[in-house]
């Protein structure tokens, strides 16, 4: 794999609409969403190519692993802390729908730990995602 030229970027904030994801929030300016445990991301790729998924994570209460997946296949196990980290996993796409799959190692209730009355189980958050070739 060679170098890869940011041409086209997309803004994969937008492209979450599946379980596991809660709504769009504001960091510091900055989109961003929790996640439970399991969050997934549907992409259409419409030719064959290597690409970047670029993204800023953190951790809520305790540092996670994560591991991501394509489709069925794991891409990347990674640690996410809660000082957060800035992530970018090479990934190559065939043509079709593909599946971005975060797991995460558990995630905590704010309201059960005393923290905050938020009811949501969170484990990280992912800021601004975005893929590019």
């Amino acid at each position: 794999m060679g170098d890869f030229k940011k041409e086209e970027i997309y803004n994969l904030m937008l492209k979450i609409d599946s379980p596991g994801w809660y709504d769009i929030e504001n960091y510091y300016g900055k989109d961003m969403r929790w996640m439970s445990e399991v969050g997934t991301i549907n992409l259409i790729n419409l030719e064959k190519s290597d690409f970047v998924l670029e993204f800023f994570a953190f951790s809520f209460y305790k540092d996670r692993k994560v591991r991501l997946y394509v489709d069925e296949n794991l891409i990347k196990t990674f640690k996410v802390t809660t000082n957060g980290s800035t992530e970018n996993i090479k990934i190559s796409l065939n043509p079709g729908l593909h599946k971005i799959r975060f797991v995460a190692d558990g995630c905590d209730f704010p309201s059960k730990l005393g923290i905050s009355d938020d009811p949501r189980c969170l484990s990280i958050a992912v800021v601004r995602p975005i893929i590019y070739e």
